[in-house]
């Protein structure tokens, strides 16, 4: 412990100049003796360069070292690799096996990964029951991307009866996590009238906050609901806009 220590004051700068070198260097001595997150740390620091020159192949052996010593996020983090064929052959098999062992010590990445294998057929017989299962576990646990997921899933009848009304509350709480494709889906509903109140100024600042998050597929729907209001419901809406993106913020973004 106190190696893995020695390495974090050097990493962060705790009691001494932030060193990089030196803090890969503690880290590895702990690694080595096998302490599971110092095995990760030192795979952070091979993955991005931090310390060492950047040296993917060698970062994904770390990771799957800590994976194997128990480490959660090691694991996800390999099933991550393997799924994309980052130091080791890309194999999706493999990917959901450590995936599901992150997910059962509650990673909300890997649930949401496992969640996206069994609705896909990725690695894993298709069943979207089973994704349901591990999407609501994350949703619930606040990822935004599984909680976007699982509002599809009841949009559209996937492993779960059809239930719109859950839909919109899952679009709702992932458009808040800064998810784009729910900001554009709850503007599109506030448009039509889908689930709830036909409202065009809410429409708009949800249509305003999804191109701000990235998604430039709502800009005609933004543009053509600007042209429906006033110049006082634009005003509003963009004033409710900017009250969506403070609550985007204060969750932090996306997961």
């Amino acid at each position: 412990q106190q190696e893995f220590d020695l390495g974090t004051y050097y990493s962060d700068g705790q009691q001494v100049p932030v060193d990089l070198p030196k803090a890969l260097a503690w880290w590895r001595l702990a690694a080595e003796h096998g302490c599971a997150e110092a095995q990760f740390n030192v795979g952070t620091c091979y993955d991005a360069g931090n310390g060492v020159a950047q040296d993917r192949a060698t970062a994904a052996k770390w990771f799957r070292m800590s994976a194997e010593s128990g480490f959660a996020e090691g694991q996800f983090v390999t099933g991550a690799n393997y799924d994309q064929g980052i130091g080791f052959t890309k194999d999706e098999g493999k990917a959901m096996v450590w995936y599901l062992a992150a997910a059962k010590q509650g990673n909300l990445d890997a649930q949401a990964a496992l969640a996206c294998g069994f609705l896909e057929g990725h690695g894993v017989p298709r069943n979207p029951g089973d994704a349901v299962k591990w999407f609501t576990l994350a949703a619930e646990k606040g990822h935004a991307a599984a909680q976007y997921a699982l509002g599809c899933c009841y949009f559209g009848g996937l492993g779960v009866p059809v239930d719109h009304t859950a839909a919109m509350k899952w679009w709702q709480q992932a458009a808040q996590g800064g998810i784009a494709a729910a900001q554009h889906r709850l503007g599109a509903a506030y448009l039509n009238g889908e689930e709830v109140p036909q409202d065009l100024v809410k429409a708009r600042a949800w249509f305003s906050v999804a191109l701000s998050s990235g998604d430039k597929t709502v800009l005609t729907n933004l543009l053509e609901t600007s042209r429906k209001l006033s110049t006082a419901q634009v005003e509003e809406s963009d004033v409710m806009a900017k009250e969506y993106a403070a609550i985007v913020g204060a969750r932090g973004g996306r997961n």
